[in-house]
């Protein structure tokens, strides 16, 4: 029974669908064939894009939970117990029987010796500085009527001077100071002073005296000091 209204049904719709046709022009029809035509081969490329969005969001969500990290092992920290200090000793009363009164000299119990505070007969002699000393050549009248001494001169600090020549590039050699030439015969002695201005001294011998050349290393600017003149 249900087969035979099935038939019946789409016979009648089949023979609606052609009348209608029939009264549709050409030109219609055809547009309406190629949009068909076009909606039906549209369907396969979404079905294929739909599949790969799927694959690939499964894809994604199996690396996530491969990959998840895993909370590490919770660590026991070991503390040390703390330290107790021992208790101090208990404070110690000591009493001592009352002293009486002591003779010139004497000392009471427990009390330290004292250095002797008397007075240092001998007087600090005081040193002059070099600065200080009398020049050469500077005359003085002796005790004896008619005779006279010489005495040294005030010393010449850091007065300028020109270094002509030097020995293996470091010890000068020779040297020019107030327009007279010297010629170094020997270096005594050498040495350095730090600090910001940094210094070196040569202490020299020559015929016409001792000297001490000393040079800035920053600005290499030499000076020189009277020591000791010749006659």
């Amino acid at each position: 029974m249900k087969t035979g209204t099935l038939i019946v049904v789409a016979i009648t719709l089949a023979t609606i669908g052609y009348h209608a046709i029939e009264r549709v022009s050409a030109e219609t029809l055809n547009i309406a064939f190629g949009v068909a035509c076009g909606v039906a081969a549209s369907v396969p490329v979404t079905v294929g894009l739909m599949l790969a969005l799927l694959r690939q969001r499964q894809t994604a969500d199996a690396s996530d939970e491969t990959f998840e990290t895993k909370a590490p092992p919770a660590r026991e920290i070991y503390r040390p117990a703390p330290q107790t200090l021992p208790a101090p000793p208990p404070p110690q009363i000591i009493v001592l029987s009352p002293q009486g009164q002591f003779a010139p000299g004497q000392l009471p119990q427990n009390f330290p010796l004292q250095w002797n505070q008397t007075p240092n007969p001998y007087k600090m002699l005081r040193t002059e500085s070099l600065a200080t000393l009398p020049r050469v050549g500077a005359g003085t009248r002796s005790v004896r009527r008619g005779a006279s001494t010489q005495r040294p001169a005030r010393a010449v600090r850091n007065d300028a001077v020109e270094i002509q020549e030097k020995r293996f590039g470091y010890f000068p050699q020779r040297f020019r100071w107030r327009g007279q030439a010297h010629e170094v015969q020997t270096v005594e002695r050498c040495w350095t002073k730090t600090g910001r201005n940094p210094h070196l001294c040569f202490r020299v011998r020559s015929a016409q005296g001792v000297f001490d050349l000393t040079q800035n290393v920053k600005t290499n600017i030499w000076s020189l000091s009277v020591i000791r003149l010749e006659p």
